[in-house]
């Protein structure tokens, strides 16, 4: 089993909790239960026990087409991003010569990044189940694992 293959094992069968935008073309899936995102609650949004962040370049796809994508209308995109709230995670797997993520879900739907510009591919896989927070993503050409310093201070 890969370092990818045992880090994305717990999220197999967790369903897609919520789903919201970033700035510009990004979006996030969060799986599963997860702690809230800022402890004074001033971001009511919950975070899952995993987060799928997609920055730009991806696209969502249906079993016979593209349903929406990063440079999609806005009214596509969020149809197509909230049509993936409770599905459940079938597989998570890499693809290409550059690490590029596909995440499939129930009912037929992918998500899948692709980077078409310069540079690396534009995801990050987050672990929040922990004291720390852990993720994944691509760096230079290959798989970067990380980890927040749980011991670090938080706060001022």
């Amino acid at each position: 089993m890969t370092d990818f293959e045992r880090f994305t094992a717990p999220l197999h069968g967790l369903s897609v909790s919520s789903v919201w935008r970033g700035a510009g073309t990004a979006i996030f899936l969060e799986f599963g239960e997860g702690p809230n995102l800022s402890a004074d609650r001033s971001d009511e949004r919950r975070t899952g026990a995993f987060t799928l962040m997609l920055e730009w370049s991806w696209r969502i796809e249906g079993e016979t087409k593209i349903l929406g994508g990063s440079f999609s209308d806005a009214p596509v995109i969020e149809e197509a991003l909230y049509g993936c709230v409770g599905r459940r995670v079938e597989s998570v797997a890499l693809y290409g010569r550059l690490p590029e993520v596909r995440l499939a879900l129930s009912g037929g739907r992918d998500v899948v990044s692709f980077m078409t510009a310069e540079g690396d591919p534009e995801w990050t896989l987050f672990d929040n189940r922990g004291p720390a927070t852990r993720w994944v993503h691509a760096v230079g050409g290959a798989l970067a694992f990380a980890a927040e310093d749980a011991s670090a201070p938080t706060g001022l």
